[in-house]
């Protein structure tokens, strides 16, 4: 990309994506630069750029008031659900659950039926994330409508996943399983093969719901190997299959592992602009603490706790991640 601008510097689209690159790579101040100038070179047009920088220097104020003018942008279609990108990284779920159903509402029958459709997608991941299951499940059968009423086989594969994952979660797993099944035949029946991660990560978290952690692993391990670490602006599905690894490997005593994988989400930073992202990377922070004490160290435990309770410190109250860490803090408050 830069060999690229050195030839034509008035590129806004390779100057915002290297921008994202900058993001990806810790490196804020060059990200800053290449935004501002794709932003200077389409003013008004692309807001992508800067909802990842923001997210990713964790600017929620600015983040905030980015996302509210994506409400009357000209494409705003584009962006639902975006304004609750900042809500779900503080978590404050009912607000992000709440202002995603608003837009994804205004927008039923009238949008674009692409923008649509991995709308659906986002919000089922949103509200499975924040527990809300039932709606999950509505989300993903407007998906599946829309996915079946184009034959387009990846929304039809997320939908068909999130569904199982959400019967999972619910302990149904009879129907997860039954799911899992219309999943295979699913990718089966079209090209792109490496789907096969999200079969491969169903079967993974039903074991885990059985207490299998031998077999989870096998199945999450597979489906992390068929797994790109981003794959395109929508489909950021990698910190998701590391957070359910991670679970695997603490339920198999493997803690170290579990450490790498929490720590490989918190260095996706720039992959969780979407909203269920955004809840993965927050609570990794807190999950990686729990690791980290039961490892002994206690030091860095601690400052997982208070970097994760910093997120969290306007969430929605009783939230049992944040007093379970309050008390955890408490007992290494010498360090």
């Amino acid at each position: 990309m830069e060999g690229f601008l050195v030839r034509f510097p008035d590129n806004g689209f390779i100057r915002g994506n290297l921008g994202m690159v900058y993001c990806i790579l810790g490196d804020f101040g060059k990200a800053k630069t290449q935004i501002e100038k794709a932003n200077a070179l389409f003013p008004g047009v692309e807001k992508l750029y800067e909802v990842t920088y923001l997210s990713s220097i964790e600017d929620f104020t600015a983040l905030e008031r980015l996302t509210e003018q994506l409400e009357t942008h000209p494409f705003a279609e584009f962006y639902i659900g975006y304004l609750s990108i900042p809500y779900a990284f503080q978590g404050k779920l009912k607000a992000a659950v709440t202002i995603f159903g608003r837009d994804f509402k205004r927008s039923q029958g009238k949008g674009d039926p692409n923008m649509l459709r991995w709308a659906s997608l986002r919000f089922a991941h949103l509200m499975e994330k924040a527990g809300d299951f039932p709606g999950a499940l509505s989300a993903c059968e407007i998906s599946l409508r829309y996915a079946r009423e184009a034959s387009w086989g990846i929304f039809e594969t997320e939908a068909l996943y999130r569904q199982g994952v959400v019967l999972a979660r619910q302990g149904k797993l009879r129907e997860a399983r039954q799911t899992a099944e219309d999943l295979r035949r699913t990718i089966e029946s079209y090209p792109a093969k490496k789907r096969l991660r999200f079969y491969e990560e169903l079967l993974g978290l039903i074991a885990l719901k059985q207490k299998d952690s031998a077999r989870a692993l096998e199945h999450l391990q597979k489906a992390l190997s068929l797994t790109p670490i981003l794959l395109g602006y929508y489909l950021a599905s990698r910190p998701e299959f590391l957070d359910f690894l991670a679970k695997a490997y603490e339920e198999a005593g493997r803690w170290a592992e579990a450490q790498n994988s929490y720590e490989e989400i918190l260095s996706l930073k720039a992959s969780s602009w979407w909203p269920g992202n955004a809840l993965i990377f927050s609570r990794s922070h807190y999950k990686l603490g729990k690791v980290l004490e039961r490892l002994g160290d206690k030091a860095g435990a601690a400052a997982k706790y208070r970097k994760f309770l910093d997120l969290w410190k306007d969430a929605d109250p009783d939230l049992p991640e944040v007093e379970d860490a309050k008390k955890r803090l408490v007992g290494l408050q010498s360090y």
